[in-house]
C-alpha cells in the first residue's frame, strides 16, 4: 500500500506512461508521450510535451497543483528528454519536483 505522496507519485507515472485511447473506459486518460517517440529532440518537441503533460496532470490528478512542467534535452544522453514536473500536494501544501526521463528512438 502506497502512502499518500507515494500514491500521487505513482499516479503521475501512470498518467505519463499511458497513451490516450489505451484505456477503453477512459479514452482521454494519459499523455500520449509515445506519439513523440520518433520526434526530434528539439525545442518544438519539448514545448509540445510540456503542454501535453501539463494538461493531462491538470485533468487526471486532482490532488495536485502543477506549478511548472519543463522538458529539455538531457546533457548526457542525446536521445533523452528530461521532463521536470514541479507540483504542490493540495492537502498539505508540500512542494515536490520529479524528473521523468523520456527516451526517443535511436535515430531521433
Amino acid at each position: 500500500m502506497a502512502q499518500y505522496e507515494q500514491d500521487i507519485d505513482q499516479a503521475i507515472t501512470i498518467i505519463l506512461e499511458t497513451a490516450r485511447r489505451e484505456r477503453l473506459m477512459a479514452a482521454d486518460f494519459g499523455v500520449g508521450l509515445r506519439n513523440h517517440l520518433f520526434a526530434s529532440n528539439s525545442s518544438a518537441t519539448h514545448r509540445s510535451i510540456e503542454n501535453e503533460v501539463s494538461a493531462a496532470l491538470r485533468d487526471w490528478e486532482p490532488r495536485i497543483t502543477v506549478e511548472s512542467v519543463s522538458a529539455s534535452a538531457a546533457t548526457d544522453v542525446p536521445n533523452r528528454i528530461d521532463i521536470a514536473i514541479d507540483y504542490v500536494v493540495r492537502d498539505n501544501n508540500a512542494f515536490y519536483n520529479r524528473v521523468y526521463p523520456f527516451y526517443l528512438s535511436e535515430a531521433g
